[in-house]
């Protein structure tokens, strides 16, 4: 497959599928992505935001018997992009300032020589599944290890200067080991069905980061240039029975019990310009542990009825959470923390429906959601001059709606697909440290003061009312259509397009005007031609046809957006 687009965006991928024997195949896979990039910079000439990566990806299936199987594989890419802040000129076009480069002799170690505004990953995989049909059920041997090595150097604020305005950059290396065995079954001549498992993780990371705040030659200083150790382990066993009170009505009980335990290590790297020391006696001193643990019991429970062939209505209860962990990026002394576990309670109900001898699809769910000891990252607080981006346990999250989809076939060859959704998000249960700044904020609005630290940071607004959650639209919406003319045996032509909608939310924690987005609509069209007896299909059309654009985040003044109107070919043969 060959595809070319906008801003000299090329890319390649191949798949090839070679039996070794009668037992074993195997199927080699690669790709080559490059792309210029959209955002003209006007410090250096040059564009920003562009994309470049290549991967490969061996896979291997050996059926050694009816009984036992083995699949494996082993996968490497190299992923290279960056996503800058812009500013919309009067004609409406993009552009940016940054002139950030490497930050030699600024920030220690082999971080200083990331060149600027990069982000790059490197990743290896190996996965491992080795199954056995044991006669009572199929006992499975999940394995799978990753590593991913990732190096950034970015400009938040848009710095002309070869130092930026405030940097963040980074050298970390990531290694993940897992390893699950699972029996799944039937008894009871297939009326209960049956899941059960245990499951090991074993994470460990190596983060050697710093931050760089620039207001001149005479204000250049980093935040803490540290390198910071912490690792997880993770040990859960699982259960799941379905169970056939009849072939209409199945339910369903399942519960995981997980321990989580997670350390943390802070190695200063003694770079002089950093701004304040910190070390682990510090952080325990100061009531921030260097351990975290916690064991959970996630349950869920679901009932399902089917009516006929065509409708089936379902209830389920799901329990999950997500262990606490530590904001070590912060700016000084007073934005280090640690993070409790957040935990939810998701709840859906619904139906699936197909009608109209199976040319109107329906499916309809309700959902609510109620998350505990929510952890939220926030970036509005700047303190001792230099900005910080704590996560906080700030208060819970209530989440309900409905999600409709349709799906209409009313000629042959005529797809027609909708949805539309419905979320209603709040904040419940602010903690005593949010009512409290929420009062001071108050009071100094009363007081008519000009400095109001209280206001507009974490989840307090400019007015000192508690925010609304960021980044939930109330309503969205989506229309796809597509239509086959069938040409001939051999060729089949298919213009299709699609069109959705999102209203208006706030990408800033606490609902900061400047970072208010309002509804906005996204385009995308395509025509396709399908030579199906020589195996070529060919294609051509746009995404964001109408160039809308709409703010991804907004921090302390600078603006993120999404890519713009992009245009591509694409050539694919199988044989």
């Amino acid at each position: 497959e060959l595809e070319g687009g906008s801003n000299k965006h090329y890319m390649g991928r191949v798949g090839v599928d070679i039996p070794l024997s009668d037992k074993i195949s195997t199927r080699t896979a690669a790709f080559k992505l490059s792309d210029d990039g959209w955002l003209r910079n006007t410090v250096t000439g040059k564009k920003n935001n562009g994309h470049q990566a290549w991967g490969l990806r061996e896979s291997v299936l050996a059926n050694f018997s009816d009984t036992v199987k083995w699949y494996g594989t082993v996968d490497y890419v190299s992923d290279q992009n960056a996503n800058v802040p812009a500013t919309k000129d009067a004609s409406g076009k993009f552009f940016t300032t940054t002139g950030l480069q490497a930050l030699t002799g600024v920030v220690v170690g082999r971080k200083q020589t990331i060149p600027g505004n990069f982000v790059g990953n490197k990743t290896l995989g190996l996965a491992s599944t080795f199954s056995i049909d044991t006669g009572f059920g199929d006992l499975e041997f999940i394995t799978a290890f990753r590593r991913i090595d990732s190096r950034f150097n970015v400009d938040y604020f848009e710095g002309p200067t070869r130092f930026g305005g405030f940097d963040s950059v980074q050298d970390s290396n990531h290694k993940q080991f897992s390893q699950e065995i699972k029996l799944t079954g039937a008894t009871m001549d297939d009326q209960l069905n049956y899941t059960v498992g245990a499951y090991y993780l074993k994470e460990k990371n190596v983060t050697d980061a710093a931050a760089v705040f620039n207001l001149g030659a005479a204000f250049l200083f980093t935040a803490p240039d540290a390198t910071y150790y912490n690792d997880t382990e993770s040990v859960a066993g699982y259960a799941q029975f379905d169970y056939k009170f009849s072939e209409a009505f199945v339910a369903t009980a399942g519960a995981r019990v997980t321990h989580d335990k997670k350390n943390l290590h802070w190695v200063n790297n003694g770079n002089p310009r950093a701004a304040f020391v910190i070390s682990d006696a510090y952080l325990t001193a100061n009531g921030i542990p260097l351990s975290q643990s916690i064991t959970e019991v996630t349950p869920r429970f679901a009932l399902e009825y089917h009516a006929s062939d065509d409708f089936m209505a379902f209830a389920s209860a799901t329990r999950g959470f997500r262990s606490g962990g530590w904001g070590v990026r912060g700016s000084n002394f007073a934005t280090l923390n640690n993070f409790l576990p957040e935990k939810v309670w998701s709840y859906e109900a619904g139906f699936r429906a197909e009608t109209w001898e199976k040319r109107l699809r329906l499916n309809t769910t309700l959902f609510y959601g109620d998350n505990t000891a929510l952890q939220l990252p926030t970036a509005s607080t700047a303190a001792g001059g230099a900005p910080a981006f704590p996560t906080g346990n700030f208060a819970d999250l209530h989440s309900y709606g409905v999600e409709i989809e349709a799906v209409v076939v009313p000629v042959d060859g005529l797809n027609i697909s909708a949805a539309i959704g419905y979320n209603k998000t709040k904040y419940a249960n602010p903690t005593a440290a949010v009512l409290t700044q929420q009062n001071a904020c108050r009071a100094s609005i009363t007081a008519g003061l000009a400095a109001r630290p209280n206001c507009a940071a974490g989840i307090i607004t400019a007015a000192g009312e508690i925010a609304k959650p960021a980044r939930a639209p109330k309503f969205t919406s989506m229309i796809a259509v597509a239509y086959d003319f069938v040409v001939s045996d051999a060729l089949t032509i298919t213009p299709s397009g699609s069109w959705r909608h999102t209203s208006g939310f706030n990408s800033n924690a606490a609902q900061l005007v400047l970072a208010e987005q309002k509804p906005y609509d996204l385009f995308t069209a395509t025509l396709t031609a399908d030579l199906s007896q020589k195996g070529v299909s060919l294609s051509a059309g746009c995404e964001n046809c109408s160039n809308t654009a709409y703010l991804l985040s907004f921090i302390s003044g600078h603006y993120w957006y999404n890519h713009p109107r992009t245009w591509f070919a694409k050539a694919s043969l199988k044989f």
